[in-house]
């Protein structure tokens, strides 16, 4: 009798060949989609398949937040609202919280703050495609009043699980409220204070780079004056991302 593959691996002998293939699907926290391996156990002629499929910490992430009810905007959103993008992405793009058309499609910017974006990433040779993008704030606060200091406190830990997960090169905080949930700029100063600047933020024992920029709603009051400086931003962002300074 012949020696089982070692592991919980289940299969199927089939007589018609003498090359028997195992397929496992191994769940486990990584940031990796699919690994395909090769091996080759008892009897020696038995050539074994595995397939690793792996679920990313943000997808889990993003179904926490869905269900998310650590705060009361739980009772008056249409949906919670996860960030877009790759799992891998170099850069994070970080809003203030979503509004109505966020609230309606369960995506972040959308509508003519989304097409600002679009327009600027395109502007500074970046597809948005390819940029993670999210919320300080994951539901919307009703009539698109700014987020409490509470709700910003209470989706902190799905803020820095996310930075955590991703590890992006670079953090692009839009706006204000995103920079302030960070800490790079105080309760009282203005955005222009840091707007342009890298800082160096710390989770535990690793280190991300932040760099301020404006809002696109902001934008769309002076579009000839504003988008400019947002793509400029986002060009050393993305600079940042390849190694720049």
């Amino acid at each position: 009798q012949s020696a089982r593959p070692p592991g919980r691996l289940r299969s199927r002998r089939k007589p018609l060949s003498s090359t028997l293939r195992f397929y496992a699907y191994i769940r486990r926290f990584s940031n990796s989609t699919c690994v395909a391996k090769q091996c080759r156990f008892w009897p020696t002629e038995t050539t074994t398949t595995v397939f690793i499929v792996t679920t990313s910490r943000i997808s889990i992430l993003d179904q926490r937040v869905r269900t998310c009810s650590m705060c009361s905007l739980c009772d008056t959103r249409s949906n919670a609202v996860v960030g877009s993008g790759p799992h891998n992405a170099s850069v994070l793009l970080l809003g203030e919280a979503p509004g109505a058309n966020e609230d309606r499609t369960g995506l972040p910017f959308q509508g003519l703050s989304g097409k600002i974006l679009t327009e600027a990433l395109s502007q500074a040779n970046l597809d948005r495609l390819s940029v993670r993008i999210s919320n300080v704030v994951r539901c919307r606060p009703p009539g698109n009043r700014p987020p409490t200091p509470a709700e910003m406190d209470s989706c902190k830990s799905h803020l820095i699980e996310e930075i955590e997960a991703l590890s992006p090169k670079i953090i692009v905080t839009l706006g204000a409220s995103p920079a302030r949930a960070l800490g790079i700029l105080k309760q009282r100063e203005p955005l222009s204070s840091v707007r342009g600047s890298v800082f160096d933020l710390s989770i535990d024992a690793s280190t991300y780079r932040v760099l301020a920029t404006v809002h696109p709603a902001y934008a769309l009051r002076s579009r000839v004056k504003v988008l400019p400086v947002m793509v400029a931003d986002l060009k050393r962002a993305s600079d940042l991302s390849l190694g720049g300074n």
